[in-house]
């Protein structure tokens, strides 16, 4: 007999899981994904916002799928460490399975939804995760969430071996303090750059986006827009970067 869900008085946190049918490999999720993925994440945000059922972070594999919702119906989380500790182990999946070495080139997870495409459902959900106010800084935020996933990484479990060394969880706790360098961030949002056209100071930018503008007449006033999603204003582009589907 299956044992009946525990319902929380008030807000609740739930880690649900589930399988493709027949265990079916239908999600390619390494390289540059598939259109199978992109759906899937994209659905996973429309019944979302439809449901009211807040989904704080995810992990997307290929046969099978883990989301940390509030206000749902599965496993019963208190909030806090035993919160935090759940949210390690999803997104730790991509890491254990051998399909990258750090959680930020895993590209269906949360995690990598708030650090390289800037999400801000995403962001809000690692806010909630680590039960911290809207003062603090993303910045900060996503120091002290990389900081404490490492941690968690390293350590061995009853029945999964740690997924990164001592060394290199220490390298990014105690030498990065959590933070990634700009040229990584830069790395993680290439990805999903596929409308950008010219990238680089805001003066590179104007200066050849005034030689398309008399070679081929454009008529737009604005040249550049900054990107402030990568935490520095010396990156400008010249189209805003929108996250398209890849083939």
């Amino acid at each position: 007999m299956r044992f009946p869900r525990v319902k929380a008085d008030g807000q609740g946190y739930y880690h649900c899981v589930s399988r493709v049918v027949e265990g079916r490999f239908i999600f390619q999720v390494s390289g540059h994904g598939s259109v199978e993925a992109e759906r899937f994440i994209m659905l996973m945000r429309c019944l979302e916002a439809f449901s009211g059922a807040r989904v704080l972070t995810y992990v997307l594999m290929s046969n099978h799928f883990h989301l940390l919702c509030e206000r749902f119906k599965s496993v019963l989380l208190e909030g806090g460490e035993a919160l935090a500790a759940v949210a390690a182990y999803i997104e730790l999946n991509p890491v254990r399975a051998g399909l990258c070495a750090d959680l930020k080139d895993y590209r269906y997870s949360g995690y990598a939804e708030a650090v390289a495409k800037g999400s801000l459902l995403a962001r809000q959900g690692i806010r909630t995760i680590l039960g911290q106010p809207e003062t603090i800084s993303w910045k900060e935020l996503s120091c002290q969430y990389r900081k404490y996933l490492f941690v968690k990484g390293s350590s061995r479990s009853a029945n999964k071996p740690p997924a990164f060394d001592l060394a290199t969880a220490q390298r990014v706790v105690e030498e990065q303090n959590g933070e990634l360098p700009l040229p990584q961030r830069l790395l993680c949002r290439i990805r999903y750059f596929t409308d950008g056209v010219i990238l680089g100071s805001q003066g590179f930018v104007e200066s050849h986006f005034g030689r398309l503008k008399q070679k081929l007449g454009y008529r737009r006033h604005r040249a550049a827009t900054s990107l402030t999603a990568l935490g520095s204003p010396g990156l400008w582009v010249f189209r805003d970067i929108r996250v398209r589907v890849f083939d």
